[in-house]
């Protein structure tokens, strides 16, 4: 074998070899990006009376470092369950009637609509909450704390990559 042969099969193993730590480092940095956007979403159970800006109540907040696309929510309170995605109107009618039996003035909801986005790094959006203003009467306060306390949630949602996520919250801490 000549010099110019043996020169032009290294330069193909080299060529080969250039190309394969190409594609290597092309799928380890699409890992990489896949990672550097992933949501968590914690729910949170705020039922601590002060005059503070956080609302009592139940909170969604997204701690992760990518924003998170809401796709479902599932809602269980006394042995119902309520889907204020698929069925805003019979969330509502069922979050009424469970408070009909006592008088909870200002309650509030958010009615998150599918596809949501909860932005990353802390993003907080209140879900079932008594306004500040309510806040300072223990009586109301008491009466939305024994009704909502013992709530599941189940809150499902993706990346903008499109993995999916679930988490569920369940807060059975309150036995007044």
């Amino acid at each position: 074998m000549d010099f110019n042969t043996i020169g032009s099969i290294v330069a193909i193993i080299v060529g080969v070899c250039a190309l394969g730590i190409s594609i290597w480092q092309g799928i380890e940095t699409r890992k990489n990006n896949r990672l550097s956007v992933i949501p968590r979403i914690v729910v949170l159970g705020n039922w601590i009376t002060s005059e503070e800006i956080t609302p009592i109540g139940i909170i969604v907040e997204n701690r992760g470092i990518g924003p998170a696309i809401i796709t479902d929510i599932e809602i269980k309170i006394d042995n119902q369950t309520y889907n204020p995605l698929s069925n805003p109107a019979g969330f509502e009618s069922g979050m009424k009637k469970i408070i009909s039996n006592e008088v909870i003035p200002n309650l509030n909801f958010h009615y998150f609509s599918y596809e949501e986005t909860i932005s990353p790094g802390g993003g907080k959006q209140p879900f079932i909450w008594l306004t500040n203003k309510d806040n300072i009467n223990r009586e109301n306060t008491s009466r939305f704390i024994k009704r909502f306390s013992k709530i599941e949630i189940i809150i499902k949602y993706k990346s903008i990559y499109g993995k999916t996520f679930t988490t569920e919250y369940k807060d059975q801490c309150l036995d007044e």
